[in-house]
């Protein structure tokens, strides 16, 4: 998610390279996926075909990263779990903040696609 503006313009070139509408799907779904609202916004939505793929895809896309935020709280979970078992509590920790960090971008990038 925290990709560079030179990715970013790479992936743009192939979504307007693209031949067919599998690719044009695929290239959007990476944008949207990998980039912040802020790069895309505006060449995906001055387009009115982007556009009526980018709305179309949005509730996938917030499916898939609704998943990503579960696994890590269920692996948050796990690591509660083994913090109270003392094995390896620092390492835990660590993991543990990590992941907390995980959420807190995720989080973000669910309420931009949102403001799609």
């Amino acid at each position: 998610m925290g990709k560079n503006f030179d990715e970013y313009q790479k992936i743009l070139k192939e979504l307007n390279q693209s031949n067919t509408e599998e690719d044009i799907i695929s290239n959007i779904e990476k944008i949207v996926k990998g980039f912040s609202v802020d790069f895309y916004r505006e060449d995906l939505t001055k387009n009115p075909f982007y556009k009526s793929i980018l709305l179309e895809i949005k509730e996938d896309v917030l499916e898939d990263l609704y998943k990503i935020r579960q696994t890590i709280l269920d692996e948050m979970e796990s690591i509660s779990r083994s913090i109270l078992e003392e094995v390896d509590v620092d390492k835990l920790i660590q993991l543990k903040v990590e992941c907390q960090l995980l959420l807190i971008e995720l989080d973000y990038k669910i309420e931009d696609i949102k403001s799609i």
